[in-house]
């Protein structure tokens, strides 16, 4: 696998392609904004881009949302870090189990190494799709009384 994806809840997943990742990352992230919106009593369809954008930023806060990282570099990290040559062939064998598209915890030797990894901006997998710099254009294929 190419990627590797931690949730919120330290749960990790196993991806080959970005559009997965971005998917995944995604489906997280409405999971949040549904909670939020339902919480705050807001309905998502008449919400501003001003109300988006701040609930958004809430739930970041709140949950911190997915860490993306190349599964190359989590293991060039391994081998620089001098971790146990037997640790890093249990992390590449962890990476290209297919059944690792199913959440599971993350194992410990990974979330140490994870430190010294510089995630991926999911907007650079994505193509900006994912970031918030793109409210403003959800709001045009809506009706939304607030633009």
């Amino acid at each position: 696998m190419k990627y590797i994806v931690i949730s919120p809840k330290n749960k990790c997943m196993c991806y080959e392609y970005a559009e997965q990742v971005a998917e995944y990352c995604m489906e997280k992230d409405n999971d949040y904004l549904d909670r939020y919106c339902k919480d705050q009593q807001l309905e998502y369809q008449n919400m501003t881009p001003v109300e988006i954008g701040y609930a958004y930023t809430t739930i970041g806060a709140e949950h911190a949302g997915c860490r993306v990282y190349e599964t190359k570099e989590v293991i060039k990290a391994m081998a620089e870090e001098a971790v146990e040559t037997e640790l890093i062939l249990e992390a590449k064998t962890f990476f290209d189990d297919h059944r690792r598209m199913h959440e599971v915890d993350c194992p410990g030797y990974l979330e140490d190494i994870l430190v010294a990894v510089t995630p991926i901006p999911l907007s650079s997998l994505s193509g900006n799709v994912y970031s918030c710099e793109n409210i403003d254009g959800a709001s045009k294929e809506r009706t939304n009384p607030g633009v």
